[in-house]
């Protein structure tokens, strides 16, 4: 009985080991010569398929054109680093630029065009990816049939359109933290202005209109407008006309001299004190210091013209380039003499 009892657990030794022994064998050593299917995906800039992190690749342009850059037209390439070449790509734009922006440690850049400039300051962690800035600068009245001023302000100094776009070659219209926007402008944007009214707009796309940016702060002795957005579009600074040239504007220019039915003379809209600096500026069309045929060959060339766009020339402020516009001019009329010796 004994003896039987030995050989019965003799065979489940056997059997418990051998067991184990299989599972071990099965799942331990057999492990190393086991199959794994995987993939890996490696973006490729050349082989003209644009893939992650490549704005284009080749002739591959992610259906992207000249216009989506913020270009009027034009043709859109490729770089052989799998970037936009806007090279191709028109604009009435003064000055463009394309600065790019380490999501990490943000950065800034300054966009000059003559006088004004906007400083675009971006906080680290602005987004979750770098971007490369499309940045155009145009004329003070670029946007004035496009993109008409609010009602009762003038556009000053620049106008401006910015444009963000990713890796991957979408544009980003509003980011994850506020940049900070240092506009400048010079003495001959705000001539016949009210600086206390200068305030910054953005164009909202969803109701095609200006909105005001609010918080904005005015320093009018170093002329900066400086505000936060995280929103981008076009911007423009705005400002309302003083209230003597807005009093001439409502009463149909400035104030007629002279006798019987005669045209008249008209004196400027600065009223009867000694011309400053600042008045003999704003009539120096082409700021050489003097007043004479050369201004007045300018201001004939846009003589009748009317609208915002042409407040540059409106002396008066009637809203129209006329014949009183002139007799300002002529009012400060120095021929080959500077102005600055004779100015207040």
């Amino acid at each position: 009985m004994k003896s039987n009892q030995s050989i019965i657990y003799f065979f489940f030794f056997i059997l418990v080991f051998g067991g184990a022994f299989f599972i071990f064998h099965k799942f331990s050593f057999a492990a190393p010569d086991a199959t794994v299917n995987t993939t890996i995906k490696i973006s490729v800039c050349g082989n003209n398929t644009a893939e992650g992190g490549e704005m284009c690749d080749g002739s591959d342009l992610r259906v992207k054109s000249c216009t989506d850059l913020g270009f009027s037209s034009g043709t859109l390439s490729c770089s052989a680093s799998c970037t936009f070449n806007t090279t191709n790509c028109t604009t009435s734009a003064e000055v463009t630029a394309q600065p790019t922006f380490t999501a990490s440690t943000g950065g800034a850049y300054t966009l000059t065009n003559g006088g004004d400039s906007a400083k675009i300051t971006l906080p680290a962690g602005f987004y979750t990816q770098d971007l490369q800035m499309q940045a155009f600068s145009y004329t003070n009245g670029f946007f004035s049939s496009t993109k008409p001023a609010p009602s009762g302000k003038n556009f000053i100094g620049k106008t401006y359109d910015f444009i963000f776009v990713n890796p991957d070659g979408e544009t980003v219209s509003t980011l994850l933290q506020t940049a900070t926007i240092v506009s400048t402008y010079i003495d001959s944007d705000v001539i016949g202005i009210d600086q206390s009214t200068l305030a910054p707009y953005k164009w909202g796309s969803g109701d095609a209109s200006w909105q005001l940016i609010s918080g904005a702060t005015v320093d009018t002795t170093n002329k900066t407008v400086t505000f936060s957005t995280a929103n981008f579009s076009s911007f423009a600074l705005f400002g309302s006309q003083q209230q003597q040239q807005q009093q001439n504007n409502n009463n149909g220019g400035g104030v007629q001299q002279g006798g019987g039915g005669g045209t008249g003379f008209f004196l400027p809209p600065f009223g009867p004190r000694v011309p400053s600096l600042e008045d003999f500026t704003r009539i120096d069309l082409n700021r050489d210091g003097k007043i004479n045929l050369i201004d007045l060959s300018i201001l004939i060339y846009f003589y009748g013209e009317r609208g915002a766009e042409f407040a540059r020339y409106d002396f008066d402020g009637n809203s129209r380039v006329d014949f009183a516009d002139i007799s300002v001019m002529m009012f400060y009329w120095t021929g080959e003499r500077y102005y600055r010796s004779i100015a207040s």
